[in-house]
């Protein structure tokens, strides 16, 4: 183990737990990116009308639906991991690296038999 720079040796049964402070981004970015993902999918999936900033609004088609779907999915998935690792780097964590085994506990001595004080 190091500590501010030296290495530091100690014996096994010194060592009761060894744990890794931090926590990994992978996760939060990951749920962001579906969260976001799913939400700008169900957006653009469920929009009704196109058109209407140079033309009239009209009813989408099948395939204006399928790239609007492309669009708000890949838009709100990147903002959603982009949350979803700055909550997670918010939240501090740690890992268990090592746990050393319970030790065998001493056996107890038998009850005392009170069948043997009644004869």
């Amino acid at each position: 183990m190091a500590v501010e720079g030296r290495e530091l040796l100690l014996d096994r049964q010194h060592v009761q737990s060894v744990y890794e402070r931090g926590d990994a981004l992978r996760n939060g970015t990951l749920i962001g990116l579906l969260a976001g993902a799913a939400f700008g999918i169900a957006g653009g999936v469920s929009g009704t009308d196109c058109g209407g900033y140079f033309e009239r609004a009209r009813p989408c088609t099948a395939g204006e639906k399928a790239r609007l779907a492309l669009v708000f999915g890949g838009a709100f998935g990147a903002i959603g991991a982009g949350i979803g690792a700055g909550i997670d780097a918010l939240k501090t964590g740690r890992r268990l690296l090592y746990q050393r085994p319970p030790s065998p506990q001493p056996a107890s001595p038998p009850p005392p038999n009170i069948l043997s004080r009644l004869e």
